[in-house]
């Protein structure tokens, strides 16, 4: 599971989860359809989902809808669901997509997708970045794995992927990273899926549960 490479020492000066200043001229696009109500007391402004960079999700009528970084942090407010946080080229987030999608569907849910590295998100200023990055780690604070600060010595947090937050009324209520204890990735063959039916079946119903967690 790879780290997300921005550790903040200024976090904990923060208070609450709200998105971080308004957006402005180099933020993410606006979406020009109205926001559905798909997240409990409040509406998230999806994004055209395009999945198809996953390569073992082959569901074309699949269950993500993409939302920015900075609209995943509604749900941190009053917000209902669940929301993934991943990037395309990670090799952990392309295993656990299907078995998602298959959970979700189980339980007939919608999940939103964060692609941490998109290229909106990248083309933001680094002030900007940083605003969103910070206010994403104050949420999560609570299921953040904790590292030494090699500068300060002091712990900080660190966010892996692929990480799935379980949400009700703004309070996290279950949390997944990774794929499951006992499976490890072989770089030397990518092409193959490598999760076997045993850790499917575990991770599943790790999913399942969660999703639960919000009903």
């Amino acid at each position: 599971m790879k780290l997300w490479k921005y550790m903040l020492a200024s976090l904990l000066l923060l208070t609450g989860c709200t998105p971080a200043g308004k957006p402005t001229e180099t933020s993410a696009p606006v979406v020009s359809q109205e926001p559905a109500k798909n997240a409990g007391k409040i509406e998230l402004t999806t994004l055209p989902t395009d999945m198809s960079a996953y390569m073992f999700l082959d569901d074309p009528d699949h269950v993500f809808e993409e939302v920015t970084t900075e609209e995943s942090l509604k749900l941190f407010v009053n917000g209902t669901g669940i929301v993934i946080y991943s990037y395309e080229t990670c090799p952990w987030c392309n295993r656990v997509m299907p078995v998602l999608n298959e959970a979700a569907k189980a339980k007939g849910v919608k999940v939103f997708y964060v692609n941490i590295y998109s290229d909106a998100f990248m083309q933001l200023s680094n002030q900007e970045k940083s605003d969103q990055i910070q206010a994403l780690y104050t949420c999560l604070d609570p299921i953040l794995d904790r590292e030494k600060d090699e500068t300060t010595g002091k712990e900080k947090p660190v966010m892996q992927v692929p990480e799935v937050v379980a949400v009700k009324d703004g309070k996290i209520t279950a949390h997944h990273m990774g794929i499951v204890d006992g499976f490890k990735l072989d770089p030397d063959k990518l092409s193959e899926y490598q999760v076997s039916k045993s850790q499917v079946k575990e991770l599943k119903n790790i999913y399942l549960e969660l999703i639960d967690s919000i009903k």
